[in-house]
C-alpha cells in the first residue's frame, strides 16, 4: 500500500514537473512573442517619426516658399504703385506743359512749322 502511494506521489510529481516544464516553455514563448511585438512597435515608431520629420521639413520649406512669394509680391506691388505714381505725375506734368505751351503760343503768336503750314493751308483754302 505504501509502495502504491509512493508511486502515485511519484506519478503526481512527474505530472507536476511536466506541467511546470510545459508552463515554462509557454511562458518563454510568450516572452519571445512579446519581444517581437515590442521590436515591431519600435520599428513602426521609428518609421513614423522619420515620416513626421520629412513632412515637417516639407511643410517648413513650403511655408518659406510662400513667405518668399508673398515678399516678392509685396515688393512688386510697391514698385507698381511707385511706377503708377511716377506715370501720373509725368502725365500731369505733360498736360501742364502742353497747357503752358498753348498759352505761350497764344500770347506770343508763335506756332510750330506744322501749325503755321496748317494755318496757311486753311487760310488759302478759305481764300479760294
Amino acid at each position: 500500500d505504501e509502495r502504491r502511494r509512493e508511486e502515485t506521489r511519484g506519478d503526481e510529481r512527474s505530472r507536476e514537473d511536466a506541467a511546470s516544464e510545459l508552463l515554462q516553455a509557454e511562458m518563454e514563448e510568450l516572452r519571445a512573442e512579446r519581444r517581437g511585438l515590442v521590436e515591431r512597435h519600435r520599428e513602426r515608431e521609428a518609421s513614423l517619426e522619420a515620416m513626421l520629420r520629412q513632412l515637417s521639413e516639407a511643410l517648413r520649406d513650403e511655408v518659406c516658399r510662400a513667405d518668399e512669394a508673398a515678399s516678392r509680391r509685396a515688393e512688386a506691388e510697391r514698385l507698381l504703385a511707385e511706377a503708377e505714381g511716377r506715370l501720373a505725375a509725368a502725365l500731369q506734368s505733360s498736360s501742364q506743359l502742353q497747357a503752358d505751351l498753348a498759352q505761350m503760343r497764344k500770347s506770343t503768336g508763335f506756332y510750330s512749322a506744322r501749325e503755321a503750314a496748317s494755318a496757311a493751308a486753311g487760310a488759302r483754302h478759305g481764300e479760294a
